[in-house]
């Protein structure tokens, strides 16, 4: 018997969550408002701070997620062999689409624990950290 999937929710969502034995970082929409915060690890986060974008911004970030292939990901990536690494978790929706997935130590276009640079998961990052105003290498707020 096939296992339904999770209906959409209603709204844009935004979350994406980096966790490592270093810097760890959370990307949320949270009632209308973009929220970064950053800090070593180990967790809970801070509660962050408001990013304020424009409707520009909005468009180019889910431009860029559907060009990377964003809303094609699995629901699960595990390299299954490493324990310690990078953890990462994403849930968008977004003009009737939805993609929930995480990973461990595997990725989106990568090959295992390694990913390359243009891949589509590095392309998403990339547009996440733009849209929330976090360098390419994110810091400690």
């Amino acid at each position: 018997m096939a296992t339904a999937q999770p209906q959409p929710p209603k709204g844009d969502q935004v979350f994406f969550s980096w966790q490592s034995f270093g810097l760890c970082y959370v990307i949320r929409l949270d009632r209308g408002k973009l929220l970064a915060a950053t800090r070593d690890y180990p967790l809970p986060f801070p509660p962050g701070r408001i990013i304020r974008r424009s409707p520009d911004h909005w468009k180019a970030f889910w431009t860029e997620v559907a060009a990377a292939g964003g809303w094609d990901w699995k629901p699960k990536y595990d390299s299954g062999d490493v324990l310690d690494g990078g953890l990462w978790s994403l849930r968008l929706c977004h003009g009737g689409r939805f993609v929930r997935s995480q990973g461990c130590n595997d990725y989106p276009g990568g090959r295992g624990e390694e990913f390359d640079p243009g891949c589509s998961f590095d392309r998403v990052e990339r547009a996440l950290r733009k849209l929330a105003d976090l360098p390419d290498e994110v810091e400690e707020a």
